[in-house]
């Protein structure tokens, strides 16, 4: 609890309960730090992501709401390899005591195994009057589509936040990204990244999500890799876009499945687009050799960083 330490970096330490209890403890009671990381990259494994640290569901909590207490952390990470169940311990709950009570917070990145967040919770409404985070990640916690437009609805009042990340979420698919392509229509869009990887997005929603940053003049990112129903209609739309709209500076669509045409059409507009800085295409050939026979020797995967 040393009254200068401002960093607390625990990747991939194995930790368990009762560490969580004891971190809480340090956390409230610290007035120097500004960042806690409990985090780490996560890898992948037969099983699903492997996550280094595993608190159990009673621990996360306790970190919430000691980070909930606290007057001097800035960026908080935390991922966990145990399974949360929401109903028990009202994680959705402690996150709305986090963005209420928190007024320090800028970056909040929360990645495990289940959030388990289905319904409207109190933490939406807590997002709309949250007034300094700006990077808000929740990873791979099972939220599903039905929860977004109120998500969407606290965005549209919270224009302090700028990078949202929803990755992996797999339960979101294109009714999500419908809603997020309305929201990016909006006058009241703040957000510059938008990250929804590997969440069952199909062509019908990337071509909604492309067809809305016409409208868009905030967003200067959007990952939509490992979404591997995004093919050759959705790379026509950012082809379309590329060549029409400037303001977009990364486009991160790595392993979907689009096929040779696709490919080359955002490639060919991409060398006479200044605005593109990183262009994610690698790892689609392999997903587009699922779809109906189409030749894709004569175009190799891609990614352009300038």
């Amino acid at each position: 609890q040393s009254s200068t330490l401002k960093e607390l970096i625990l990747q991939h330490c194995g930790l368990e309960d009762p560490c969580a209890f004891e971190l809480a403890e340090i956390i409230k009671s610290s007035h120097s730090l500004v960042k806690v990381d409990l985090g780490g990259e996560d890898t992948r494994t037969l099983s699903g992501y492997n996550y280094s640290n595993s608190f159990s569901p009673q621990g996360v909590r306790a970190l919430l709401v000691a980070l909930a207490q606290s007057n001097s952390i800035q960026h908080f990470f935390l991922s966990s390899g145990s399974t949360w169940v929401s109903e028990h311990v009202h994680m959705p709950d402690a996150i709305a005591q986090v963005l209420t009570n928190n007024q320090t917070l800028k970056t909040l990145d929360l990645r495990g195994k289940c959030l388990g967040l289905k319904t409207k919770s109190s933490m939406f409404d807590a997002l709309k009057t949250n007034k300094t985070l700006v990077s808000l990640t929740l990873c791979d916690l099972e939220i599903a589509a039905a929860v977004i437009p109120a998500f969407i609805d606290a965005l549209m009042v919270n224009t302090a936040l700028q990078e949202l990340s929803l990755a992996r979420n797999r339960l979101l698919g294109s009714a999500a990204a419908a809603e997020f392509a309305k929201y990016l229509e909006s006058p009241n869009s703040s957000l510059s990244l938008l990250d929804l990887s590997a969440c069952n997005i199909t062509d019908d929603g990337a071509v909604a999500l492309a067809n809305s940053l016409t409208k868009n003049s905030t967003l200067r990112a959007l990952v939509l890799s490992q979404n591997e129903q995004i093919r050759n209609k959705s790379a026509q739309s950012f082809a379309n876009l590329l060549k029409d709209h400037q303001r977009l500076q990364h486009l991160d669509l790595r392993k979907c499945s689009i096929a040779s045409t696709g490919l080359k059409a955002i490639l060919q507009v991409s060398e006479s687009t200044k605005s593109i800085s990183y262009l994610g295409l690698t790892g689609n050939l392999s997903g587009a050799l699922r779809q109906p026979p189409e030749s894709v020797a004569d175009v190799e995967d891609a990614t352009i960083i300038r």
